[in-house]
């Protein structure tokens, strides 16, 4: 099956939606060169890449998956503080109240 504007080929259960994205000169021509050596068509790779990206195949995802359980395991880092180093904190509020007039 064929899309009909476009003459790409298709999966026959696939629905197509045609959607426009800007690219930087130079990641246009990267994906023309890699078009004409890979012999698909430039919208065929967008596809690929998206496919692979939201399947968490490439590096992008996994970076963002490793970012991301970072930042889960930081959350909440100070509630499980000693209540030791809460006191302090607040001696030293205390005293830069005092020195700045408030």
């Amino acid at each position: 099956m064929k899309n009909a504007s476009s003459g790409v080929a298709a999966s026959p259960s696939a629905n197509l939606v045609r959607t426009q994205i800007y690219l930087s000169g130079d990641w246009q021509e990267r994906l023309t060169a890699l078009a004409r050596q890979t012999g698909q068509s430039t919208s065929s790779l967008i596809r690929l890449a998206i496919d692979k990206w939201l399947d968490g195949g490439s590096r992008g995802t996994q970076v963002l998956n490793a970012r991301k359980q970072r930042l889960a395991k930081l959350a909440g880092v100070w509630g499980r503080r000693l209540a030791p180093d809460a006191v302090d904190v607040r001696k030293l509020r205390e005293g830069w109240s005092r020195r700045s007039g408030g």
